[in-house]
């Protein structure tokens, strides 16, 4: 993310969430990344309104996430995704 690009960058890591400033950009919250030597950029709403609207509020006390346990949870060695232990 770049400023020349005209984007405001608000979150860092792998998600590479920003802010457009200018242009057909401007206003929408954008998250952009690389997948191998190609760069992608995916626009996720138009406005910070509709984006913080769009935030769900999970209960870290409850013991199901979408219907899966956390204790089935698990990655392996080098994963960069989580996996499904099946009981």
């Amino acid at each position: 993310m770049d400023y020349e690009l005209g984007l405001f960058p608000v979150g860092g890591g792998d998600l590479g969430i920003s802010i457009g400033l200018k242009d057909e950009l401007k206003d929408k919250i954008i998250t952009s990344g690389l997948v191998g030597s190609k760069k992608y950029e995916t626009v996720l709403c138009d406005n910070i309104f509709e984006f913080v609207r769009g935030i769900e509020v999970l209960d870290i006390n409850d013991d199901f996430l979408y219907g899966i346990k956390y204790s089935q949870l698990f990655k392996n060695w080098g994963d960069d995704f989580w996996r499904v232990r099946e009981v």
